[in-house]
């Protein structure tokens, strides 16, 4: 997951000098950095929702939630006893 332009731009997201100090991936790396903590909390919470969700088929998660459920409610009939 990664801060995008666009992003930076609707959420006013500061910028920050980049580490390059022992950062490999960040010695070439021209320009200011973003946190992507910086994005606010409901908003990154969707984005990593869309991000995990996304290639989830819903109508097998629809039908793995109602056989979940099903089970949930059988074992409340269970009676443990020790």
């Amino acid at each position: 997951m990664a801060v995008t332009k666009e992003q930076i731009k609707r959420y006013d997201l500061p910028p920050r000098p980049t580490g390059r100090e022992g950062n490999s991936h960040a010695k070439n790396f021209i320009g200011d950095s973003v946190e992507l903590d910086a994005i606010p909390v409901d908003v990154l919470q969707e984005l990593a929702r869309d991000i995990i969700e996304r290639p989830i088929d819903q109508r097998q998660f629809e039908i793995t939630r109602i056989a979940e459920e099903s089970e949930r409610e059988a074992l409340k009939g269970w009676r443990i006893t020790t």
